[in-house]
């Protein structure tokens, strides 16, 4: 995932918006906490419907 605004999508509607933030941010946090050995890929869950209806 490839997000072009550091606080999610401004196309979104502000509740699919607020969702993306909190799941990039959880995604951070959890990152945070785990140990690696090697480069590692941190994903958030992924997306909701709304943000797939409006996405370009």
């Amino acid at each position: 995932m490839q997000v072009q605004h550091p606080c999610g999508d401004p196309k979104l509607p502000a509740e699919a918006d607020r969702d993306l933030s909190l799941r990039i941010v959880r995604t951070a946090l959890l990152a945070l906490q785990t140990a690696v050995t090697g480069p590692t890929l941190f994903e958030p869950p992924s997306t909701t419907a709304a943000e797939r209806v409006h996405a370009s």
